[in-house]
């Protein structure tokens, strides 16, 4: 009977007594990819919107937001999508309400790259990768 209930009890404290935080991960408000930003307390999302007007074409839409997950105050006024593909060239993102956005451009499948930033005087560089 004793080996029963010390065996019992092991197997809880091993199975689900766990001391450790679960860490929450916020989901994006607009449906895109969420990453941190490295070196800075916040994070971006940026969601790819395909055109239905315009096949083939693309825009990118960032949204930053600080560590509660609220828009970022001062928002960055800009930034670039620079393509892993070389041939690609930089992409501009402006400020339009509460996102940056870029112009309509050509991509057919994936769309991979790094989103730049200045944010609180810093250069802020994510990698990102859209389907």
């Amino acid at each position: 009977m004793k080996f029963r209930w010390m065996t019992c009890s092991i197997a809880v404290t091993l199975l689900g007594c766990s001391t450790e935080p679960t860490l929450a991960i916020p989901k994006a408000p607009h449906g895109g990819t969420l990453r941190p930003l490295l070196g800075q307390s916040g994070s971006v999302e940026v969601v790819r919107v395909d055109q239905d007007d315009k096949p083939g074409q693309t825009v990118i839409t960032a949204y930053y937001y600080d560590s509660a997950m609220k828009p970022m105050s001062p928002m960055p006024d800009s930034a670039t999508w620079k393509s892993k593909d070389r041939r690609a060239g930089t992409i501009a993102l402006k400020l339009t309400g509460d996102a940056l956005v870029s112009a309509p451009f050509a991509a057919s499948g994936g769309i991979d790259g790094e989103l730049s930033a200045t944010i609180g005087g810093k250069a802020v560089a994510v990698p990102i990768s859209l389907r």
